[in-house]
């Protein structure tokens, strides 16, 4: 245990574990401190000098001042200045007292607990791991960014100017039991490895209350958005989120681009990198624009569907279930399977479908014009067909063998 003020010098300082409790921490000198997991620091008092006040000290023209902190724990009661390098690691840094972020060098951090008052930096401040607020958080017109790999916990009810992540893979977990406010909420991931957007409790919502956004490539489930309406571009809507006044998927639809295969369970095969959820609307493109068509190896579920014209699906053998609208510009292969139609659902498009199995357990709007069934027609119990005027032509493949159910 060393209880005095820490002062760095010319050279490297290198402790393992120690208890410090002093009256700050400093330096003067060209120096580089490492620490680790054992190491914690309760800074409480104010640094004599230039700084007086100042709790955490890297001193400004000092090039290679370095603090690689570790897995250390930081107890800061007064301010934190950070002109040089502080190389975050695993460390905590808990602000217990009333602290404010100052300095010009890169303000970065791993995990940041405040049970004081926090003003934080005024331009952009970096947290990789997570974000407590059991005190008071100032956001100084600043700007708060989750970057680094894995997870971010956000809890305690926080207003945050700006919150951004443009960390691709990255997870953001906001709190169930309080809101974030959010005057600006900025999300971008990239094709393949998206942000994902979700709660601290899976099945529970997190709340937010954003102003502002811009979120694209996104993955996004147990979301409530008290606020501004969201309308993500090239994401996936995984479920449980208050849709679609708070989150608007209508216009991010996953497009079909072949790049890998054929299989639609291969997410290299989607614009986005990755495969449609059940609540997702999707496109086909012209089958020329794509280096392999999409032929069903699975029984997938999805909202609204869209055959572009000269686009094609092929549903092989198996049950495709559409719970949104059917949109057919294009061909639709029916093969041997069986579309099912779980939602409300309307038929459209400049081409007539011509369908092997139907199964309606949902409200179905059939074509104006006409639509083709080869197979069987299904209505169950809690299913309502609406002709709108539309013919439904039943088309024996073979009229000999006719053994199709109308039910």
């Amino acid at each position: 245990t060393i209880t005095c003020h820490i002062q760095g010098n010319t050279g490297t300082i290198s402790a393992p574990a120690m208890l410090v409790t002093g009256t700050a921490f400093g330096n003067n000198g060209s120096c580089t401190m490492n620490f680790g997991s054992g190491c914690e620091w309760y800074l409480t008092g104010a640094e004599g000098g230039a700084f007086d006040g100042y709790s955490f000290i890297l001193q400004e023209g000092k090039v290679t001042n370095t603090v690689n902190a570790g897995g250390s724990t930081w107890n800061i009661y007064r301010a934190w200045y950070n002109d040089n390098v502080f190389n975050a690691g695993t460390s905590t840094v808990n602000f217990v007292g009333s602290s404010t972020i100052m300095g010009s060098g890169t303000q970065s951090f791993n995990d940041v607990s405040i049970s004081g008052t926090l003003t934080a930096y005024s331009g952009n401040m970096n947290i990789a791991g997570d974000f407590t607020n059991i005190g008071t958080f100032i956001h100084n017109s600043g700007t708060v960014t989750f970057n680094g790999t894995g997870t971010s916990n956000i809890t305690g009810a926080t207003t945050f100017n700006y919150l951004t992540c443009t960390t691709s893979g990255k997870t953001l977990a906001f709190g169930t039991t309080s809101t974030q406010t959010i005057g600006t909420f900025i999300v971008t991931g990239v094709s393949g490895n998206l942000v994902n957007i979700q709660s601290t409790s899976s099945g529970a919502q997190g709340t937010i209350n954003a102003t502002n956004s811009s979120v694209s490539y996104a993955a996004v489930k147990d979301s409530y958005n008290a606020g501004s309406t969201i309308t993500p571009t090239y994401s996936t809507n995984l479920g449980n989120n208050n849709t679609p006044a708070g989150w608007d998927f209508g216009s991010s639809t996953i497009v079909w681009d072949g790049s890998n295969s054929s299989a639609w369970s291969t997410a290299a095969n989607w614009n986005i990198g990755a495969v449609p959820s059940v609540y997702d609307n999707i496109s086909i493109p012209d089958a020329s624009t794509t280096e392999h068509g999409l032929v069903l190896e699975t029984s997938p579920t999805i909202n609204d569907i869209t055959i572009d014209a000269d686009g094609v699906v092929d549903g092989a053998d198996q049950t495709l279930t559409v719970t949104g609208n059917w949109v057919n510009n294009g061909s639709f292969v029916c093969s041997t399977g069986t579309v099912a139609f779980a939602g409300t659902t309307t038929i459209s498009g400049s081409n007539a479908t011509t369908f092997n199995n139907v199964n309606i357990e949902g409200v179905m709007t059939g074509h104006a014009v006409k639509m083709n069934v080869i197979g069987d027609w299904m209505v169950g119990a809690g299913g309502t067909f609406y002709h709108n005027s539309g013919t439904i032509l039943f088309k024996a493949v073979d009229l000999a063998d006719d053994t199709r159910s109308i039910q």
